[in-house]
């Protein structure tokens, strides 16, 4: 049986004279960890809160009639399936990031720092020197972690939310800190 081959990415788009210093795939568990812990914790508990309210509403009146009316419960039933989706969605999203890990791509050139994501064909973040804000790590207890270089107060939530953006569950994120900091701040 053959040995399986590990995953390449698409080589990023690269200027005359880049060359890329340092590249990685993060890490699929604690990628998940850092970018959809908090979702998928808040959608169990929204599943068992919808679970336990279907539960409570059938136990009422000690009534085995399951039968629901139409006309006065509709808006109730409507409600109930989108907040089941939406949980739904919301608990499994560790597995879905699953997914976006292995086609997640990190990469440090000479000039700027780029994300690849997506599968065909991926999507290329890229963030110069300039564009870089504090650099920030976060790690966990096999020291691994995330490597945060920019926030951003994006749109769509009126600026209300800001968004981290890095390098996400790689491997010795202290160690590319030092290599950020040799080639760009030297």
């Amino acid at each position: 049986m053959a040995k399986p081959q590990p995953k390449t990415s698409q080589p990023p788009p690269l200027e005359p004279g880049e060359h890329i210093l340092w590249e990685q795939q993060p890490l699929p568990s604690e990628y998940v960890k850092q970018r959809y812990g908090k979702l998928t914790a808040i959608g169990v508990v929204l599943l068992g809160i919808i679970f336990f309210g279907a539960q409570d509403i059938f136990n009422q009146d000690d009534s085995t009639d399951f039968s629901i009316s139409l006309e006065g419960s509709l808006s109730v039933l409507i409600t109930f399936v989108v907040l089941t989706l939406i949980s739904g969605v919301l608990a499994t999203s560790m597995l879905w990031g699953r997914k976006e890990a292995e086609s997640t791509y990190f990469y440090l050139t000479n000039k700027k720092l780029i994300i690849a994501s997506g599968i065909s064909p991926p999507q290329f973040l890229i963030y110069p020197p300039h564009r870089l804000g504090q650099l920030k790590i976060i790690r966990t207890k096999n020291g691994a972690g995330t490597l945060y270089f920019r926030e951003e107060k994006p749109l769509i939530y009126g600026g209300l939310y800001k968004k981290r953006i890095g390098f996400e569950g790689i491997q010795d994120p202290g160690a590319l800190y030092g290599l950020i900091h040799k080639v760009f701040y030297h």
